[in-house]
This record gives structure tokens, sequence and C-alpha cells, in this order.
């Protein structure tokens, strides 16, 4: 589904950036299994649908050591996703996309 991407590294080939300035880097396989690269591998998971496109994940937010959820989009053309995410106090985007 998000195309482009390189071999899977200890660096990771994908990048997740939330608002704040948090991101995560992550490996995608060719079946869109996705995997959290370290340090946050327990701290993170993230879901890409490949019929629709859609992903989903979890996040443990580093400031308030709570998890934040969210949700987007993968747009093949522009080879990147987009959503957002909702907590109790604030809300935000997210963008998926290749490293």
């Amino acid at each position: 589904m998000l195309t482009g991407l390189g071999v899977a590294s200890p660096e990771g080939n994908a990048l997740l950036f939330f608002t704040g300035g948090m991101g995560q880097a992550v490996n995608v396989d060719s079946k869109n299994k996705v995997s959290i690269v370290a340090p946050n591998a327990g701290k993170m998971g993230v879901v890409i649908l490949p019929v629709t496109g859609s992903f989903s994940g979890r996040l443990l937010n580093p400031e308030t050591n709570k998890v934040i959820t969210f949700k987007g989009a993968i747009l093949q053309t522009q080879r990147l996703g987009s959503g957002f995410f909702l907590d109790s106090s604030t809300s935000g985007a997210v963008v998926f996309a290749p490293k």
C-alpha cells in the first residue's frame, strides 16, 4: 500500500510523524505488516488494512504516559498516509511516509 519503501532495517523504512514533534520509525513489509523500531517496540502498534488503504494504531505518549489512538488513510498516488489522533485533552495530525 505505501509504495517506495526500502528494505526493512534497524532504522526503519517508513516514518510516522505526529503533531507536537513525536515521531517513530517503523518497518512495513511486502504484506503490509508493520513492526515498530526500538526503543518504542512495546509502546506502539500499527495496522494497515490493504483492502481500504486505512491505517490505525496506538502510541504511548511519553509526556502524559497515556495511550493515544490514531487513524488515517494511505494515498498511493501521493506516496503517504495522512490522519489524525484524538486524546482527552488534545488532537492533531499524523503523517505516514516512506523514509
